[in-house]
């Protein structure tokens, strides 16, 4: 049987649906026709479930050849919170706003995230913004790496590797710093050295290594090159220790044995062989036991020091050492013991200080001594030779020694040896040279020669006398056994010419303390008849009975008859016993005589005779005049006794006088108070109450100031202090240094010159930096008083800021192999987003929301719109119609049981069938109650929508295919989301970690997180991922440390602690500070060179003055010097004593700069 479709009401659907003939309908009565041009809507309250599905039976009236407007129920959007969603009502009018929201709510700088819609490619690009504001609580992190507020920090496994750099600096966590560049090796260098520089030096160091040196031991100590714990300190060998600061120790020991270097800076080399002393060196061995197995060895060394040269274990010799400080020992078994002694040879020993011992046993046990030799000792004691007596001559020895061990022995008892092939020594009186046989035959032979010769002895008077060598001759002064000798006082004098020896007096003659010389005869009396003069040390008295004269050290007393005192002239005066006296502790005394022929006096310390007395007396009872100012009616007389008082009545002269004097002082007071009219005028010079006035002149200083006339201000020092006047030559200084300008420059290019009174206008081209000014008028910094007294200027006052523009410009942005620039977006071997399109690569878009399905939508569709499209066909289709959402094929093998396996193969069958309305078609009466008058119509209408259905057939099948396609959602990555048309699933939109993504209205907001984490970021040349950031050519900063490019580092704060940076304020402060302190530092050097140049010359003034060189004689000189623009003057005092051994010397001083000086001094002839 043909079948026929018919409508009916779907409850389940909630429309109407065209269904096989069999179906039955229930409810929805209407009374209005179904006509071709009717349009049926979705009611607002179908179920959730059936969200973007198309109402069937639009659908189906679609297919017969109506002309439908088929609405679906909208699609759901939602966010990374699925709970706000977006509803959208219809397929294709419908609105879906998708934009960048607000890291920081409230805050439009930190939206960060752009959307723009390309209605030609129908697609929504997503943008990160170049310049991206995460807020102060924002945080951007990629891998290890997270920048925030307080700084960057890019963690490591180990929280103590974390590299941290925050506003306090940079911690780089004990990191490697890897692709260093090679840095610079020279002294004062800071640069980084890398693997490859010390690489090369360790093959430097391979290649020149030390050769031909082994070790065999198999000691313990020191196998871990750890015997050497002194400053600088060398160990080589087993057992070697090298414990003082610069010891070398070489050599290797048994156990319980070792080579020590203990003493500062010694040096021990061999086997069990120890430098104690400091700066010592021994160098030797540890044992003689295979010498002393050598046939005669032990024997010979027996023979020569009375031991074995293996010793008694019981008192064992010991080993090689330098025991004294600065000794050395050489030999196996040599010890130096004593300080500064050196022991060299086979059991050698230096005990004494400063002692030597060489040769084989040699032992130098005093200090001081030398043992020369196998076997000699220094056992024995130099002693004391001092001279040679042969007959009454004695002959003094040169090199004379009292030092017990200053002795050089080469032999020991019994063991003597000769001394051979000495040089013939010096034969001198200075000469300590050795003699040898041959110079002391000579002597003896001489000796012998001289014995039988005779010596001849002349004299002024009697006949010559012969003697030979060893007979006596007397020689005989003529004074008494018994009498006292004195020296010096004879001197002999010889004459080669005539072969004379001539006896003389000593021109100054010294007898002693008790010697004198007398003259005249002398007396058992005190005082002799004839006159006797006696010279002693005492002094000189001269004279006889009837008067005598001494003359000694206290003066001169002269005396009368038998001695009795008369006259004394000392120190003090000349004093007349019973008469006058001159004196300087009395004065004259007239001893009550009287002054006569006393001339008048004329000088005012003069004396005045009687004369000159009378006529003071006559003048003085005259009394005096007294007047002022010269006015005579102001005069009056003052009589003897009469009292004067002189007084100031307005207090501007101060009179004064005091109890001890007769002197009045009129003194102008300090404090002068002229009155309100007073005023003190000193030429031109007025000075009043108004202050200080010029007549005929305009020039005043007054309380106002100084109106100086237009005159020009001369000799005006330069100014030191801030509130000092400058002079015109620092003005020209100023003038000279502001016309040389300052240098600008850029990027270290070539300095432009900007000189005083030039703008510098700094700006930013890119418009990528703002430059600004806070400036302050000259008008605002005064308080416009008449004084004109600046008010305090703000410390920030014409700071000129550089700031990054909130709004800047870049080139392009990438991050890993992902770029953005001006041509879009592109994924290294990913998907691109271009002006030109999308290109997904070939990879999914995923979890696309649900596009707008509409006539103007160009929303991305999603798979589950496409699958909730293909489902829906499907069940257009009905029967056991089978979607294919893979392919997008429909299977039903018996549509509407034509056997037909696609709609228009049904159709056709239809067409070919017999319509019976009467069965097929169940009229509603309600609905259709003239549908048998409108079938007859309606048979034609059918004919002809049979066309029409067939026509219809093609555009549905092409409809078909667009809604099987559903819509397309495409990411950067993954594969693309197909949603077909009438899912009622949900296309969520995700963000991620670092976007979030809000369902608001009829907008999706992307907004960026506060915290975000990605692999890398890349602005221009500058790069942010777990390593750090780098910038190309520019600065870095990585886990490995802080690199500033030779770039400078801005908005440095202030050093505080001692490792801070410090910025260029800090330093420029700095500068300026130490160029004031260096000026201040360059007038004190001045004054010190001053002051150095006057000294200098104060010197030269002492040094040139002569000095006393007789002597007993005094000497007082002058002297002047000069040098390098100052002057001195120097006055001194010298004298000798009256021998000439003494001299003493007394000088002073003064300079130019006003510094006086002194200096004593004093000196001993000797011989």
């Amino acid at each position: 049987m043909n079948r026929i479709y018919k409508v009916i009401w779907n409850e389940a659907l909630s429309c109407f649906t065209a269904v096989g003939e069999y179906a039955k309908g229930r409810g929805k009565s209407s009374k209005s026709s179904v006509s071709s041009n009717a349009t049926i809507n979705t009611t607002s309250n179908l179920s959730v479930i059936h969200t973007l599905r198309l109402s069937t039976i639009a659908l189906g009236l679609l297919a017969a050849g109506f002309g439908m407007q088929a609405n679906a129920l909208g699609t759901y959007f939602v966010g990374d919170d699925p709970t706000p969603r977006i509803h959208t009502n219809s397929f294709f009018h419908q609105t879906l706003t998708v934009q960048g929201g607000e890291t920081v709510i409230g805050d439009p700088n930190t939206k960060n995230i752009s959307v723009t819609a390309n209605r030609r490619d129908k697609a929504l690009t997503i943008k990160l913004d170049e310049n991206v504001d995460l807020g102060t609580d924002g945080s951007l992190k990629t891998g290890d790496t997270l920048v925030d507020n307080s700084g960057i920090k890019i963690t490591a496994i180990n929280p103590a590797n974390s590299v941290i750099l925050s506003n306090s600096g940079l911690n780089n966590g004990n990191n490697k710093i890897t692709n260093v560049s090679n840095g610079v090796v020279m002294a004062g260098s800071k640069d980084a050295i890398n693997g490859s520089q010390l690489y090369r030096l360790v093959n430097i160091v391979k290649d020149n290594k030390t050769k031909y040196y082994s070790v065999d031991s198999e000691a313990i100590g020191n196998a871990n090159n750890d015997g050497a714990t002194g400053y600088n300190a060398m160990a080589m060998g087993g057992n070697a220790k090298a414990t003082g600061s610069q010891t070398i120790a070489i050599g290797s020991s048994e156990s319980g044995q070792q080579t020590l270097a203990s003493g500062e800076q010694s040096i021990a080399i061999g086997a069990n062989v120890v430098s104690k002393g400091h700066s010592s060196i021994a160098i030797g061995g540890d044992d003689l036991d295979a010498a002393a197995n050598v046939d005669g060895v032990n024997d010979l060394f027996n023979a020569y020091t009375g031991s074995d040269l293996i010793e008694d274990p019981n008192n064992p010799y010991g080993h090689t050492e330098a025991g004294g400080a600065a000794s050395l020992a050489v030999g196996v078994k040599a010890r130096s013991e004593g300080n500064l002694s050196t022991a060299v040879g086979v059991r050698s020993s230096s005990v004494g200080a400063a002692s030597s011992a060489f040769g084989v046993g040699a032992s130098a046990s005093r200090d001081g001594s030398v043992a020369l030799g196998v076997g000699s000792t220094t056992l024995s004691e130099a002693t004391e030779e001092k001279n040679l007596i042969i007959g009454n001559k004695i002959y003094n020895y040169a090199g004379v020694t009292s030092d017990k061990g200053a002795q050089v022995s080469v032999g020991s008892v019994e063991h003597e040896r000769q001394i051979k092939h000495v040089a013939a020594g010096a034969v001198n009186t200075d000469s300590t040279d050795a003699i040898n046989g041959s110079q002391l035959h000579a002597t003896n032979q001489s000796i012998e020669d001289l014995s039988e010769s005779k010596i001849t002895f002349a004299s002024d008077r009697g006949a010559p006398v012969d003697r030979k060598l060893g007979e006596t001759l007397n020689i005989k002064g003529g004074a008494e056994a018994t009498a006292a000798l004195t020296t010096g006082n004879i001197g002999v004098e010889s004459d080669a010419i005539n072969n004379t020896l001539t006896v003389k007096l000593a021109e100054n003659v010294d007898l002693g303390t008790n010697g004198s010389v007398k003259m005249g005869s002398s007396s058992s009396l005190p005082y002799s008849l004839g006159p006797v003069t006696t010279v002693n040390s005492l002094g000189v008295l001269t004279g006889n009975w009837l008067g005598s004269t001494a003359v000694n050290g206290l003066g001169v007393f002269v005396n009368g008859p038998l001695g009795i005192p008369s006259t004394v002239l000392t120190m003090d005066g000349l004093t007349i016993i019973g008469g006058p006296s001159v004196t300087r502790s009395g004065g004259i005394n007239a001893g009550n005589k009287r002054i006569v022929n006393v001339d008048d006096g004329i000088q005012a310390k003069d004396a005045v005779n009687v004369s000159q007395l009378e006529g003071v007396k006559e003048i003085a009872n005259k009394g005096w005049d007294i007047s002022t100012q010269g006015i005579a009616t102001t005069a009056s007389t003052v009589e003897p006794g009469d009292s004067v008082d002189f007084n100031s009545k307005n207090s501007n002269i101060i009179v004064s006088k005091t109890a001890d004097s007769n002197d009045i002082s009129f003194e102008l007071n300090n404090q002068l108070d002229l009155g309100g009219v007073g005023s003190i005028q000193i030429g031109n010079t007025l000075m009043d109450n108004r202050g200080f006035t010029f007549i005929d002149s305009r020039v005043m200083l007054s309380s106002r100031g100084l109106d100086n006339g237009g005159n020009t201000i001369r000799n005006v020092g330069e100014g030191v202090l801030n509130t000092d006047a400058v002079n015109v030559g620092q003005l020209k200084d100023v003038a000279i240094a502001l016309d040389q300008g300052w240098g600008i420059t850029a990027q270290g290019d070539i300095a432009t010159m900007v000189k005083q009174g030039d703008a510098v206008d700094l700006s930013s081209k890119d418009g990528n930096i703002k430059v600004s000014r806070k400036s302050v008028s000259d008008v605002a910094a005064l308080n416009g008083s008449p004084s004109l007294q600046a008010v305090a200027i703000p410390t920030n006052a014409n700071d000129i800021s550089f700031d990054l523009n909130p709004d800047i410009t870049l080139n392009s942005v990438t991050t890993g192999g992902t770029v953005m620039n001006d041509d879009g977006l592109t994924i290294a071997g990913g998907p691109s987003i271009m002006k030109s399109g999308i290109d997904a690569a070939d990879t999914k878009i995923t979890n696309v929301q649900n596009g707008e399905v509409s006539a103007t939508s160009q929303d991305a569709i999603n798979g589950g719109q496409l699958y909730a499209q293909g489902t829906g066909i499907s069940s257009i289709i009905g029967g056991d119609t089978v979607y294919n959402a893979e392919d997008g094929t429909f299977t039903n093998s018996d549509i509407g049981g034509t056997g037909e396996s696609n709609i228009d193969g049904a159709i056709a069958s239809i067409r070919q069938g017999t319509i019976e309305i009467s069965e097929n078609v169940q009229i509603n009466t309600e609905s259709i109650t003239t549908n048998t008058t409108n079938i007859a119509t309606n048979t034609t209408n059918i004919a002809t929508n049979t066309s029409n259905i067939t026509t219809n057939t093609t555009n549905i099948k092409t409809n078909t295919d667009k809604l099987d396609a559903g819509l397309n959602f495409g990411a950067d990555s993954g594969a693309n989301i197909n949603k077909p048309i009438g899912d009622g699933s949900v296309l969520s939109f995700t963000g991620g970690n670092n976007i979030t993504t809000t369902a608001d209205g009829s907008s999706i907001k992307f907004d960026l997180n506060g915290n975000i984490s990605v692999d890398s970021v890349t602005v221009g040349t500058t790069i942010i991922n777990s390593e750090g950031i780098s910038m190309q050519d520019g600065p870095s900063m990585t886990s490995q440390g802080l690199y500033a490019g030779n770039q400078r580092m801005t908005g440095v704060a202030d050093g505080v602690e001692a490792t801070d940076a410090v910025n260029y304020s800090q330093l420029s402060a700095l500068d300026s500070r130490l160029n004031n302190n260096m000026s201040d530092l360059g007038y004190k050097i001045d004054e010190v060179e001053d002051d150095a140049n006057a000294g200098i010359s104060a010197a030269m003034a002492m040094s040139a003055m002569p000095q006393a060189y007789i002597a007993g004689k005094s000497l007082i000189g002058g002297g002047v010097g000069t040098y390098n623009g100052e002057s001195a003057v120097a006055i001194g005092f010298s004298k000798l004593s009256n021998d000439g051994r003494w001299v003493i010397k007394v000088n002073g001083s003064a300079d130019t700069q006003g510094n006086v000086g002194g200096a004593v001094g004093a000196g001993f002839h000797f011989d």
